[in-house]
């Protein structure tokens, strides 16, 4: 019992040594290229948040209608540049690995920041087209409410559909989500439908309102 105990805790020891050589050598391949993708990363995130900074110092002035749909995309974009800066760097610190929860977790929050930064850019571009081609001030208290609903609410819809076919639903022809299995993020097999869909949807609706 114990020698079986042993060769499972060995054979537990060498995979997971296994896996951080395979990580390793991805972040050796691309080292140089994930530090200038932290650094600017790092930029953008302190960007941003002087940004924000300035439109809470000035709420008066920018926290109309409009700001607060652009604070809206800042936000979405911040939780997006996040996600990317703990990925790049998960090569470094192997936090966290491919097959882990913490992984899995981290992979549900990239997608859903991803699905509400284009989804926060369409609620922009619909607030600038009702903007020039509303028909009145009347109905601008009720946009608000369907910004949000459309930049958190859209995403959290999308994210609870990903979690369904990743442990719930499993139809033939259509890829499980995969998230945290290969990556912490959506397996490549389902990207086309899972990922790449609604982001077409979201741009040609942008396109649309823009034509």
């Amino acid at each position: 019992k114990d020698q079986t105990n042993l060769s499972c805790s060995e054979l537990e020891q060498d995979t997971g040594l296994k896996t951080q050589q395979t990580s390793l050598e991805m972040c050796y391949s691309g080292e140089t290229e994930r530090i200038f993708y932290l650094l600017f990363g790092l930029l953008s995130v302190v960007a941003i948040s002087f940004a924000l900074l300035v439109y809470f110092l000035l709420p008066k002035q920018l926290l109309n209608i409009h700001g607060k749909v652009v604070v809206g995309n800042f936000i979405s974009c911040l939780m997006f540049l996040v996600f990317l800066m703990i990925t790049f760097s998960s090569c470094w610190t192997l936090w966290p690995l491919p097959g882990s929860l913490s992984c899995m977790l981290l992979g549900y929050f990239g997608y859903y920041s991803t699905m509400a930064m284009f989804a926060w850019m369409f609620a922009l571009g619909l607030d600038l087209f009702c903007t020039f081609f509303g028909s009145g001030r009347s109905s601008t208290s009720s946009r608000f409410p369907l910004y949000c609903s459309l930049g958190w609410g859209v995403p959290a819809i999308l994210i609870l559909i990903v979690i369904m076919f990743d442990h719930i639903v499993h139809t033939e022809g259509i890829n499980p989500p995969g998230v945290g299995v290969q990556s912490c993020f959506l397996h490549e097999d389902s990207m086309n439908i899972f990922l790449n869909l609604p982001i077409v949807v979201f741009l040609s609706m942008n396109a649309i309102l823009y034509i």
